[in-house]
């Protein structure tokens, strides 16, 4: 199993797969990156998603 430090979130990519949409966040990094997502589709922080997971292992943001 990997220790906390060794995961990554890639938080400057997009994607859409049904039902999973991921966003940026931040609205200079999605206009930096030329997405055309919605950041309000979003689904990181549903309790379903390993961001959630992740972010309540670490008490830090992924993108810190």
């Amino acid at each position: 199993m990997l220790h906390k430090e060794e995961i990554h979130f890639f938080n400057d990519i997009a994607y859409y797969h049904v039902p999973f949409t991921h966003c940026p966040t931040g609205q200079e990094l999605r206009t930096q990156l030329k997405c055309h997502c919605n950041p309000d589709d979003n689904f990181d922080w549903k309790g379903y998603s390993c961001e959630f997971s992740r972010f309540r292992i670490s008490l830090s943001p992924a993108w810190c």
